[in-house]
């Protein structure tokens, strides 16, 4: 089954700005222990300078207390500019899921094209008189008309490639071995459990492909 490239690559950036957060939580966390820790073992009606206090540990403490203030500038604030990429992976990967839920639309249109391109070679699978100009005219009329419908089937199996973040070759070789409604239904099961219905535009950040419409 051809894979959800573009999800799996957007939980691996989420899970990293996730992953990146924790870390800084955890090191702010023992950062607060160890000050605490050293405060309790200091008498605290004592200034905290030599000679009551020795040099290391005052400026271990000042180094604590420093790590443990929050930059007023964003740009210096680590763990909000991860919290900032974590907003962005969790819409980017809302983004791409809703992208991944069209392609079961546009494998509808290309089993539509592959109906349509069906007809056509049956037609030209009859037997056509050279001598007669009408005939030549008639097939190379349809043979126009399959050359245009597989270069716009093509196109479509591309642009379902790319929201999936597969290969368009990779993609093509599974819906001729498996047969397009079996991948569509494959495709919507994988889907499912990053939700049943579609995201909007709007909910998954604006990212959208075009489709093609077929009447």
């Amino acid at each position: 089954m051809v894979e959800l490239t573009r999800i799996l690559r957007a939980i691996a950036r989420r899970d990293k700005a996730e992953a990146s957060i924790k870390r800084l939580q955890d090191t702010r966390e023992q950062n607060r222990k160890r000050l605490e820790e050293i405060m309790k073992s200091l008498d605290p009606e004592i200034e905290l300078k030599e000679p009551y206090v020795n040099q290391a540990t005052v400026d271990e403490i000042m180094r604590l207390r420093q790590a443990l203030v929050r930059p007023s500038n964003p740009e210096a604030d680590l763990e909000g500019c991860e919290q900032m990429n974590l907003l962005g992976a969790n819409q980017h990967l809302d983004a791409n899921i809703a992208l991944a839920w069209q392609v079961p639309g546009v494998l509808k249109q290309v089993k539509i094209l592959d109906g349509k391109i069906g007809e056509v070679q049956g037609q030209l699978a009859r037997s056509f008189d050279a001598r007669n100009q009408a005939e030549v005219d008639q097939m190379l009329k349809l043979r126009n008309e399959e050359r245009a419908l597989i270069i716009l089937r093509w196109e479509l199996v591309q642009r379902a490639s790319e929201m999936l973040g597969v290969e368009a070759q990779e993609l093509n070789a599974e819906l001729a071995e498996k047969g397009v409604d079996a991948v569509r239904l494959e495709l919507v099961e994988k889907l499912k459990p990053y939700g049943q219905k579609p995201r909007t535009k709007e909910e998954s950040g604006g990212i959208s492909f075009g489709a093609v419409k077929l009447e």
